[in-house]
């Protein structure tokens, strides 16, 4: 046939190996960066909630019911909203 090249299949061949080489590199970087972003996420939103806690018994300890109630509030709904966006988000 006019136009084949010897080795041209073997090249093809190559550049595809190279080329699902590549993808599932990829793949296994996004998934490690997801898992990370999830950690890291879990971990923020852990903290900031001792932090409210602990400033809800602090005001409170200072007779500041109020101030503590708002706080306590505030960290009670952030994790509901929470726990309800992240499910939302998992089964779409």
């Amino acid at each position: 046939m006019r136009g084949d090249r010897p080795g041209s299949a073997e090249r093809i061949i190559q550049m595809a190996e190279k080329a699902q080489d590549h993808n599932r590199k990829m793949e296994e970087a996004i998934i490690r960066a997801s898992i990370w972003e999830a950690r890291a996420g879990m971990i923020l939103g852990a903290s900031v909630l001792l932090i409210l806690i602990g400033l809800a018994v602090w005001a409170g300890m200072s007779g500041n019911n109020i101030l503590a109630g708002m706080l306590l509030t505030s960290g009670m709904l952030s994790g509901a909203a929470a726990l309800i966006w992240g499910n939302h988000n998992g089964r779409s």
